[in-house]
């Protein structure tokens, strides 16, 4: 509060209050009487307005109404205030019952003075946040008459809390030229109703023609407890109207307080999982992988290449690619040769079921960990060609698993699913 003393704008509030209480008592005998005050009421009112401003006055500080930004004005400052309000007039009429049992003031002048006294006195605080508002030309930005190229239209899915939230926060942040359009939310009883002065266009639906009729630059996706399932929703119509879109964090970033307008970011994997994405032990694989001889069969695979490129990034000290394909064993080779030492790399083109081949390879470089990911995968077309499929799955298999045992290799990964990579 000693601070406060000191700034200016402080004493320029405090002041503005003082005449506002003034004229609230003061309007309240005026009103009572119709501008025409009888002489015993006005005696009174002039011997108690110098108290009764007082009064009111101690409970506007004492209740904290001077500690707010006016600037930034919120439902909790107008609790405040009603607070200081209610606790000043029940102080006053206490006063008068117990010194002059009310006699010469009439009752109706302390209800009128309680009404205009809020009425001013919030009504000056709104003020103040409408002129920084209009000061810094965010608050009309959400209004027609802007040139089209002057800011990014922005359209919400999500009539909710967060929505609402992200409404407010372009408004008020300086540096973002947004303008919000509407808001699109399948409740039906949202529909033709306004957030802030900003319709409730429809359901999800609706999404595509809103676009089209509004020329909508981007989408924001404000629904924090969404799940999985209707993230994909969400993206799927985002994805039909060819705009931009983003969304805001999960529920559990809310709860810890961190929504902005900066946690805004592009959707993910995550966000339609509808699960927690799992996180790696970085430190764990780097132990496992590191200096060690790894042998990934079926390399220039959708899953092998994939392991691959995953196994470079913890520094083993030779990765052996491992595949019959040679156009892709040769492609997996050259992309990972830009990203790793040359010596680091050992392509061997042939098959799992090349058992000469592989004790050549295991008694050469000695592997101390493989990944076996050479299996036909596409269901149907092994199912038409049986045999070629038990040749390589199977008898491959075992033949890879042959030379682990007698070389000793610690460690055999079988890849038994193309999910290892999706």
């Amino acid at each position: 509060m000693w601070l406060q003393i000191k700034n200016r704008n402080f004493w320029v509030v405090l002041i503005a209050d003082l005449v506002l209480v003034g004229l609230s008592y003061g309007g309240a005998y005026l009103i009572r009487f119709e501008g025409d005050i009888p002489e015993p009421y006005f005696s009174g009112f002039i011997q108690t307005l110098w108290w009764v401003v007082a009064v009111k006055m101690v409970c506007l500080i004492v209740f904290g109404v001077y500690k707010g930004m006016w600037r930034y004005t919120s439902i909790q400052d107008l609790r405040k205030l009603i607070t200081a309000t209610v606790f000043s007039s029940a102080i006053i009429v206490c006063i008068l019952v117990l010194s002059v049992r009310f006699q010469g003031f009439p009752r109706s002048v302390f209800v009128i003075d309680f009404l205009l006294f809020f009425l001013l006195v919030c009504g000056f605080r709104v003020a103040i946040r409408l002129y920084y508002q209009k000061k810094d030309r965010k608050f009309f930005l959400t209004f027609p008459g802007l040139k089209n190229g002057d800011y990014t239209k922005i359209l919400i899915i999500g009539a909710g809390d967060a929505g609402e939230k992200t409404l407010r926060e372009i408004r008020d942040n300086k540096s973002l030229l947004y303008r919000v359009v509407g808001f699109i939310d399948d409740a039906p009883g949202k529909t033709g109703r306004t957030i802030h002065g900003v319709p409730v266009i429809g359901p999800l639906s609706a999404l595509h023609q809103s676009v089209m009729n509004n020329a909508i630059d981007e989408i924001i996706i404000a629904v924090p407890s969404a799940t999985g399932e209707q993230m994909r929703l969400f993206v799927d119509a985002c994805k039909t109207t060819g705009v931009k879109y983003k969304t805001l964090p999960g529920i559990g970033e809310i709860i810890d307080g961190r929504v902005s307008l900066k946690a805004l970011r592009d959707v993910s994997f995550k966000d339609l999982l509808g699960r927690p994405a799992v996180k790696l032990d970085s430190e764990g694989i780097l132990n496992y992988l590191e200096s060690k001889c790894v042998l990934v069969t079926g390399a220039g695979g959708s899953i092998g290449s994939e392991l691959c490129r995953q196994i470079v990034r913890f520094h083993p000290e030779n990765l052996i690619l491992y595949d019959a394909n040679e156009a892709a064993l040769y492609d997996i080779q050259i992309e990972l040769g830009q990203r790793v030492a040359s010596q680091r790399l050992t392509a061997i083109l042939g098959g799992v079921q090349n058992e000469p081949l592989l004790e050549m390879v295991f008694k050469q470089h000695r592997p101390d960990i493989v990944f076996h990911a050479a299996a036909y995968k596409h269901v149907p077309l092994v199912e038409q060609n049986p045999w070629q499929g038990m040749l390589n799955n199977v008898l491959g298999t075992q033949c890879v698993l042959k030379a682990c045992v007698k070389h000793q290799t610690d460690q055999f990964v079988l890849v038994s699913t193309d999910k290892a990579v999706r």
